[in-house]
């Protein structure tokens, strides 16, 4: 049943470096909504746009030093697991095509 539906598939594309989709918005969505579930102040899509290219854990540690908190190990734990959990559902809700690429 599987295989059939994977029949449909043309074409995948994998956006290693960036240049096919922004997808600042869905990070910097999930990152402040981690961040204010652990009532911190949001981040934003500006400062999260400078750390995207470092990934995941470094975007993470820059946002809770840039909310000039003691960062612990729990801390940045909890802020990971959450922004997985979020980003889920945000890298299809917030991110986007650059201007030019072509959706098939």
């Amino acid at each position: 049943m599987a295989l059939k539906k994977l029949t449909k598939i043309k074409v995948i594309s994998f956006n290693l470096d960036d240049t096919l989709v922004d997808s600042a918005g869905g990070l910097a969505d999930a990152l402040d909504r981690a961040l204010i579930i652990q009532q911190l102040p949001a981040a934003g899509k500006e400062l999260v746009s400078t750390s995207v290219r470092n990934g995941v854990d470094i975007m993470i540690e820059r946002a809770l030093t840039w909310v000039n908190i003691k960062i612990t190990p729990e801390i940045k734990n909890n802020a990971r697991q959450l922004f997985d959990k979020i980003y889920a559902t945000t890298v299809i809700t917030a991110s986007q095509l650059f201007h030019g690429v072509k959706k098939h």
